[in-house]
């Protein structure tokens, strides 16, 4: 059973995207893009292609994926969450009614589907990789369909829960905790690139759990 860690840039990367937490009342470690990759305020968060086309399809039942943010902007990597994969759906419309055949009233933010939009802009962190437009919403809009196009080449979903998360709470309290530079060459013996979600050796998942002890309740069965 295959174990990944992968990195993300959460709403607290940006000026703007504190801002936003504190007016809107959102987690400053939640995803911070227009459409929450995965969506950390979800019970059952999914993991889909929108930021990592093809990792969702590589996901199978059982597949732990470890999230600690980006170092960008927040000056180091705090481990968020660990998801456990409890089910895979072939496209974004299965998956939304996996949801709601199993009594969700709500679905994750990040699945493409009627009535699901993506937040405004004064809710993310504003990271974009084209040239704002005029008016928030047409941003959004333009982000928003790089996304489509991502889900219309990549629609494989992954339905997850968590191991450890904002969810069951942080031993550290309201922070996620620090992952050190020393605590990434003691687990990996390197500093692995998270971006594209590297799958970990048993030894290397070994390593994590001995170096965060009280991950104690969720070793591998």
């Amino acid at each position: 059973m295959a174990d990944y860690v992968t990195s993300f840039l959460p709403l607290c990367a940006t000026q703007w995207g504190l801002n936003s937490s504190r007016v809107h009342h959102l987690l400053e470690f939640i995803d911070g893009s227009c459409r929450r990759e995965p969506d950390f305020e979800h019970h059952n968060p999914s993991i889909t292609g929108l930021c990592r086309p093809g990792f969702s399809k590589r996901l199978k039942f059982g597949n732990r994926i470890i999230y600690w943010t980006n170092d960008r902007g927040v000056g180091g990597s705090y481990l968020v969450a660990i998801l456990k994969v409890i089910a895979t759906r072939i496209s974004h419309e299965a998956a939304a009614a996996w949801y709601l055949e199993n009594g969700h009233e709500q679905i994750p933010q990040n699945l493409f589907t009627a009535g699901n939009t993506p937040f405004p802009l004064n809710h993310s962190h504003r990271i974009i990789n084209f040239k704002r437009l005029p008016s928030d919403e047409a941003t959004v809009r333009k982000w928003n369909a790089q996304y489509r196009l991502r889900v219309n080449s990549h629609p494989d979903v992954a339905i997850c829960e968590f191991t450890f998360g904002p969810n069951l709470g942080w031993p550290t309290g309201n922070t996620p905790l620090l992952v050190s530079r020393e605590d990434k060459e003691y687990i990996f013996r390197r500093i692995p690139n998270t971006r594209n979600a590297p799958k970990l050796l048993p030894n290397e998942w070994e390593r994590f759990m001995k170096r965060m002890p009280f991950f104690s309740p969720f070793t591998r069965e």
